[in-house]
């Protein structure tokens, strides 16, 4: 698994500039072309799966087959909206303790996730929040919130049915939470048939999860079925 610049355990990129689509797309590439990777199955959650389609266009292919998660050839600008708000009108000092790591998320994002136990709460702090010196740290780089600053009540639908053109050269499972703001119902649909019709495609709704859902449990199995219907 890889962390895009300014998020997780990568450091942050030294011109701000920097945090696009293309150039974490070419950063892949780049770490693919390192390590000697010359055919691969990409999972992409959120903006990731922005990069697989990016991929798709310049290096198709390498890709054998993708798993979006929670993502697709349009993004609503509702859920777009939501995640500036709530990235960016949040508290801006990191969380005194893991507990309260915890509880800040519950309350951000408690009506999109219903389905979460107290220990996928607590999974998520720590997906969410880096460590130092045994407190949380945010763990992501905040001026990649500027690539959001024309989002507006006012915005579309961001569309990308061409690079997902490009990326359904090759089977494509698209993974959707039941209460996505991000990826609505039709287009996952549309986007399926689509893959069906060149490649390979499927569709698995999580329940009781949002923008976006966590892979594991029975959504691992539908992955590994996918995954051996098309010989991967």
């Amino acid at each position: 698994m890889l962390d895009a610049r300014g998020r997780g355990a990568s450091e942050y990129a030294p011109d701000a500039s920097s945090y696009t689509v293309q150039q974490e797309a070419d950063d892949v590439l780049q770490v693919c072309t390192a390590l000697g990777i010359e055919h691969a199955i990409l999972v992409g959650t959120s903006r990731g799966g922005i990069l697989a389609m990016i991929i798709a266009l310049v290096r198709g292919g390498m890709i054998r087959a993708t798993v979006l998660n929670d993502i697709g050839p349009e993004i609503a600008s509702a859920g777009l909206l939501r995640l500036k708000q709530q990235l960016g009108d949040g508290p801006v000092e990191p969380p005194e303790s893991w507990p309260e790591a915890e509880q800040r998320l519950r309350e951000a994002l408690g009506p999109q996730f219903p389905a979460f136990s107290d220990d996928d709460w607590t999974r998520a702090a720590r997906l969410t929040f880096n460590e130092k010196n045994g407190r949380p740290e945010r763990a992501y780089d905040p001026r990649i919130l500027d690539g959001l600053a024309a989002v507006s009540a006012q915005s579309g639908p961001i569309a990308l049915w061409a690079p997902f053109q490009a990326l359904a050269r090759a089977p494509v499972m698209i993974v959707r939470g039941e209460l996505s703001d991000l990826l609505d119902t039709d287009v996952a649909q549309r986007a399926v048939s689509l893959a069906q019709q060149k490649s390979g495609g499927v569709l698995e709704i999580v329940p009781g999860q949002g923008h976006a859902p966590a892979l594991r449990g029975p959504v691992l199995d539908v992955m590994q079925h996918f995954f051996e219907a098309h010989s991967l």
